[in-house]
């Protein structure tokens, strides 16, 4: 990203939410070059069904295709979950449960 921001040297420059972590990296990137850049983080966009947008789903056999939008309905879910005064331990155990209920293998779910 740097040597692209060093030949384009853009004002702003316009990154999707999804990936979160990618975001706060380039945001720190920014900040610590001292680029003058304005980092603005654009909503997920999703299909009906919930999933993301994204060039990597593409690649998704048709049974991954089929169920991957119920990652998106299980942090949906955590979110409402926590936002009712639910334990972590309760929501984290209920997400395993509902992804494995689905055929989604889980290594683990984490509130962070």
């Amino acid at each position: 990203m740097a040597q692209l921001f060093n030949m384009v040297q853009p004002d702003i420059a316009v990154f999707g939410q999804k990936d979160y972590q990618q975001l706060q990296v380039i945001r720190a990137l920014v900040r610590d070059l001292s680029y003058p850049i304005e980092i603005l983080a654009a909503p997920t966009a999703r299909t009906e069904d919930g999933l993301a947008l994204s060039s990597r789903n593409q690649y998704l056999s048709a049974f991954a295709r089929a169920v991957a939008p119920e990652i998106h309905r299980a942090l949906l879910a955590m979110r409402d979950a926590a936002s009712n005064g639910a334990s972590i331990a309760s929501i984290e155990y209920a997400a395993v449960e509902r992804l494995r209920q689905r055929e989604i293998s889980v290594d683990y779910v984490e509130i962070r």
